[in-house]
């Protein structure tokens, strides 16, 4: 079933109960989700910026440190793995195959338009944008389901009916609007201060992301158009105002712009050319910018700036453990959001607590194939796995009589250590050597050197 990018919940109306929204009630206020949009921060979320440039999810995307933190996230989140447990009766835990999730988000369609790939990255793309993902869960007449389809962030609004009970309140184009439970949204959220809807982190991050583009600017007008006045031009007579411009214009034709630089200047007239030098300041703007990278990708992203390209103070020494300390807080907890609300909300909340799904993080922790060896070697010698475990892990077909656990024929269980340290102590010394046939011998029985 196709949306054409419109909810198809309830549309709202004065006829419909599920649309009895308070006026009064909305993000902004204290007692409505988002605990009161950004001004109990000391400040206000919607104020423009103090580097006066504008920025907003789509405007930040131009940033590279932004979309580079992006891509990097959502673009990892889309390719790992999903396992889905389920627990039976019994207790025993069983691997799912064929699931609601596993159909719709492990390589097959989220939707008639969407593979789960890009479901996901689309999921997440919102959630570090706007710091909340949604999508509508579609599902057949037996309840089960059959589509997840994603909702632009901005045109979804989380809002409390008169009873205090959540609602998601969907614009739709033109005037019309539609109102979808809790039980009908999927809701991918970031950080969040009530639980319920996520921070923006480009709202939170705004002054940080309008110095990055500022800078950005600042370089680009710097080395298209000569930031400041690079000389001056001295003439011994009186122009006026026209000859000013005329010799103005004729200067910059000559001169200005990054394919003219290095070219010969022909003065007339006793024209001299007086050069200025750059102020320092104007020339730090490249630490400047490094500096924002720095400051984007780690702290309001959680990417380590050496995968944006900025190699400060990383190394091949200890890329590998910054690359895990990546996968195991920024990609876990992401991966934890989606763990939580995905049974909830495909199955609801009593047959989800039987389900467990997992984003299996270890393709991103495999690190190299002598830390590999080195950590099968040992799982294999206590019998943790076998070879054919070790196989499949490295994405090799098992083999015939690969399924055996093996331990060490030296090793016995410790509760059997003392019948073990018995038994020994039964056993006759040895003779010593150069003793006489019989001494040494407990029983009293002669022994042969």
């Amino acid at each position: 079933m196709r949306r054409n990018g419109s909810a198809t919940g309830a549309v709202a109306g004065n006829g419909d109960s599920r649309a009895n929204i308070e006026a009064s009630r909305s993000l902004t206020a204290p007692d409505s989700p988002g605990g009161g949009g950004g001004t109990s921060l000391g400040f206000s979320l919607f104020s423009p910026p103090k580097a006066n440039v504008p920025v907003d999810e789509h405007i930040s995307m131009t940033y590279s440190a932004v979309w580079g933190s992006v891509r990097i996230i959502a673009g990892t989140m889309m390719s790992l793995p999903i396992i889905e447990r389920k627990v039976l009766t019994s207790g025993e835990v069983r691997v799912v195959r064929d699931s609601p999730i596993m159909r719709l988000l492990s390589g097959g369609m989220a939707n008639d338009e969407q593979t789960s790939a890009a479901f996901i990255e689309a999921m997440q793309v919102s959630a570090l944008l706007w710091g909340n993902g949604y999508a509508e869960i579609e599902r057949a007449r037996n309840g089960e389901v059959v589509a997840l389809w994603p909702i632009d962030p901005s045109r979804v609004q989380v809002d409390r009916e008169s009873d205090g009970s959540l609602v998601y309140v969907v614009s739709n184009s033109g005037a019309s609007r539609a109102v979808l439970r809790p039980s009908e949204v999927f809701h991918l959220r970031g950080l969040s201060g009530d639980g319920i809807v996520g921070y923006s982190v480009i709202r939170m991050a705004r002054e940080s992301v309008a110095l990055g583009i500022a800078a950005e600017y600042f370089g680009a007008s710097f080395f298209g158009n000569s930031a400041r006045p690079s000389g001056i031009l001295t003439h011994p007579g009186e122009l006026g105002d026209e000859g000013i411009d005329r010799l103005r214009r004729t200067w910059e034709a000559a001169h200005r712009g990054t394919s003219k630089t290095g070219s010969v200047a022909v003065l007339q007239e006793d024209i001299k050319w007086t050069s200025l030098t750059i102020p320092p300041d104007d020339a730090q703007f490249l630490q400047t910018r490094e500096f924002q990278v720095r400051d984007i990708g780690p702290r309001w992203f959680g990417v380590p700036s050496f995968m944006l390209g900025d190699s400060t103070g990383a190394s091949f020494g200890n890329m590998e453990q910054m690359w895990i300390m990546f996968a195991t807080t920024t990609i876990q907890q992401w991966a934890s959001r989606w763990e939580s609300e995905l049974p909830a909300k495909i199955y609801g909340p009593e047959r989800g607590r039987r389900r467990f799904v997992r984003f299996d993080l270890r393709e991103l922790m495999r690190g190299d194939q002598n830390t590999r060896a080195s950590f099968y070697k040992s799982m294999f010698s206590i019998g943790v796995l076998s070879p054919n475990d070790a196989r499949i892990m490295e994405g090799l077909q098992p083999v015939e009589g690969g399924d055996v656990r093996l331990v060490p024929m030296n090793m016995v269980p410790l509760e059997d250590v003392r019948d073990f340290a018995g038994s020994k102590s039964k056993i006759p010394p040895p003779p010593q050597r150069g003793a006489p046939p019989g001494e040494g011998d407990n029983e009293g029985n002669n022994t042969e050197e």
